[in-house]
């Protein structure tokens, strides 16, 4: 009989950590990799990790495979296998697997909320030395040089696009390096010294706690930090509980019917008109920095009131009620409409 084999499909900034922890455990394990980043695009992390589920799920080989990832923008809700055991953590993202888990992140952000972490991995695959990053900047998926875009339009024209363009900085007054025992560290903690000192941060060493990532290698069932989805589920996003949670797939093609869903609509105010003009509008934006809030006019199409709070990833209603109990009480009783995105 063939031994089942265990699957990694995970970030590429979390492959030293992982490794470590396998060869530490004497663990075989089958890696696949993927670049650094998904998460800013969660659509396209989304199908390139059911691409490499699927690709596994058909070798039916597999005792189960590991996701190296997080709720990472709801990147991973949808993620299924209809053979084989997922194995989730449950946290938002990287910074919280080098920590040790979504607790560990939220003590680090209440004592600094203003911090951009780094580790050796992602060192490795995302940061680029001081002397490459001057004269540079990110225009989504594009890398400018300074000099092509002033030759082109112009030292003013460059000037500000390059202002605007690294604005990001000021939302930052710390570079914190997760110190993980990951090889080569003290190289990869002199880049983040270097990073710090470039754009004006504090900078410093907090110590990473790698017990979620052994969890995550050796779960084969639930607990309070790893999801463990049986065949036939798939991952969901519990926004009470602010987790990821597992819910049976449905197969139109196997018969029976759909689960059952209920719709619950507040009939608080029975006697509402719909028929009446929306007057004034809530508008929320949860960034991945900073959570906004304004109350809008919108028949006079102006701005009654706006607040900002930085964003709270492992919670985003915190973030929200901060920028609220921020805004003028008074238009944002008034409010009849409300848009909320992330």
């Amino acid at each position: 009989m063939v031994k089942k084999k265990i699957y990694v499909i995970s970030c590429a900034v979390l492959a030293r950590d992982i490794k470590e922890v396998a060869r530490e455990m004497d663990l075989a394990l089958e890696y696949k990799f993927l670049e650094a980043g998904l998460h800013e695009n969660p659509h396209k992390l989304n199908t390139q990790v059911q691409k490499a589920v699927d690709q596994i799920d058909v070798k039916g080989d597999a005792d189960r495979i590991i996701i190296g990832y997080g709720v990472c923008g709801k990147g991973t809700v949808g993620l299924n296998s209809r053979n084989v055991t997922l194995v989730i953590p449950k946290v938002h993202d990287c910074i919280s697997l080098f920590l040790g888990g979504d607790a560990a992140y939220q003590a680090q952000f209440k004592k600094y909320p203003g911090t951009y972490y780094l580790s050796a991995g992602w060192c490795e695959e995302k940061a680029e030395p001081v002397s490459r990053r001057r004269g540079r900047a990110w225009f989504g998926n594009r890398q400018l040089v300074y000099e092509d875009v002033k030759n082109a339009h112009g030292r003013a024209a460059a000037d500000q696009t390059f202002a605007f363009l690294n604005s990001w900085q000021k939302n930052y007054q710390r570079a914190a390096f997760i110190e993980t025992r990951s090889g080569q560290a003290a190289r990869y903690e002199q880049m983040a010294k270097d990073m710090a000192d470039e754009y004006g941060w504090q900078f410093e060493r907090i110590k990473g706690d790698q017990g979620l990532i052994r969890q995550m290698l050796t779960a084969t069932e639930s607990t309070s930090g790893i999801l463990v989805v049986p065949p036939g589920h798939t991952i969901a996003f519990d926004p009470v509980g602010s987790t990821l949670t597992a819910s049976p797939v449905w197969d139109p093609g196997a018969g029976g019917a759909a689960p059952e869903t209920e719709c619950v609509v507040p009939s608080d105010r029975p006697d509402t008109d719909l028929g009446l003009k929306i007057k004034t509008g809530l508008g929320i934006d949860a960034g991945g920095t900073y959570t906004d809030a304004v109350v809008y006019d919108l028949e006079n199409r102006s701005t009654l009131c706006k607040a900002k709070a930085l964003t709270t990833k492992w919670d985003f209603t915190i973030g929200i009620e901060n920028a609220l109990t921020q805004l003028d009480p008074d238009p944002l009783a008034e409010v009849s409409l409300v848009a909320l995105s992330t």
